[in-house]
């Protein structure tokens, strides 16, 4: 194979782009731990990690929707489906749904039971606000997977989405070295939400990129959940003894907008486990 593609074609196309994405990731997450370690110490190490990993249960579950969204489109491509801008809509709407509700709705919910159940305790539960406020990113982070897995799964271009996800893993790290540059504190670096921009970044490159009127379902819903997920955050950071009155009240505003807009299709319900389906039925989308 490698004879006849040529280094380039043979190796470097069999999901290398894939793995330099995975151990760019996990570099950057290095990178920003040792520029915090350099400035602030080993206190704000161990409540951004913890933070990252509270952040990681809600995203872990965004990422069964990408593996699916992966094997589907290999078969479209091997079926020669040619309409894969509306695969890609379909799954990037419900990655969006499943990460909006999720951040949003029962893990703000449930926040504040990790003290008391104590699986965070002791000066640990200071991490429980940053984690929050990191819960937008979630909405952002699921449509850049979908979309990072089709260039490279599609064969447009594994390169792309390395390069794309690279400029996103770029940002990340010069705005939380910019914050703790300006303030030698924890603050700038949790209250301005840096892995924001970093998300946003990509997102944007990759709808540029794709150029199809149906974008604008992806942006409407992931603007929409973007916005509720600030609003579950900000009580943590702004209010005191909130819970559980502001957290129920955006919970259930979460579900009435998730029922009116209806924006899981049914192409992505049929695949779901049957247990599953009463559940999200209601949200299905209408005129299907």
């Amino acid at each position: 194979m490698i004879r006849r593609g040529g280094f380039r074609g043979g190796y470097l196309s069999l999901g290398i782009q894939n793995w330099l994405l995975s151990y760019l990731s996990s570099v950057s997450g290095y990178a920003i731990t040792y520029v915090i370690y350099s400035f602030i110490g080993t206190t704000y190490v161990a409540l951004y990690s913890l933070a990252g990993y509270i952040l990681g249960a809600i995203t872990a579950l965004g990422g069964a929707v990408t593996n699916v969204f992966g094997s589907r489109v290999a078969h479209a491509l091997g079926s020669g489906l040619t309409d894969r801008h509306h695969l890609i809509r379909d799954y990037t709407v419900a990655a969006i749904s499943v990460s909006g509700v999720l951040a949003t709705g029962g893990a703000i919910l449930a926040a504040p039971l990790l003290p008391l159940l104590g699986i965070i305790h002791g000066d640990y539960v200071e991490t429980i606000p940053y984690g929050i406020a990191l819960f937008g990113t979630a909405v952002l982070g699921s449509v850049n997977s979908i979309y990072s897995t089709y260039y490279w799964v599609s064969g447009r271009g594994g390169w792309i989405a390395l390069e794309v996800s690279s400029v996103g893993i770029a940002v990340n790290v010069v705005i939380a070295l910019a914050l703790l540059i300006v303030d030698r504190g924890p603050g700038p670096l949790f209250r301005d939400n840096r892995d924001l921009p970093g998300s946003l970044a990509p997102l944007i490159m990759y709808l540029l990129m794709d150029g199809n009127p149906q974008i604008s379902d992806i942006v409407v819903n992931t603007t929409t959940y973007l916005l509720l997920s600030i609003a579950g955050a900000l009580p943590y950071l702004l209010m005191a003894n909130s819970w559980p009155l502001y957290q129920l009240i955006v919970f259930l505003v979460t579900i009435l907008v998730t029922y009116i807009m209806r924006p899981i299709p049914r192409s992505v319900i049929n695949q779901l486990p049957g247990f599953v389906k009463p559940l999200l039925t209601p949200f299905i989308e209408t005129g299907e």
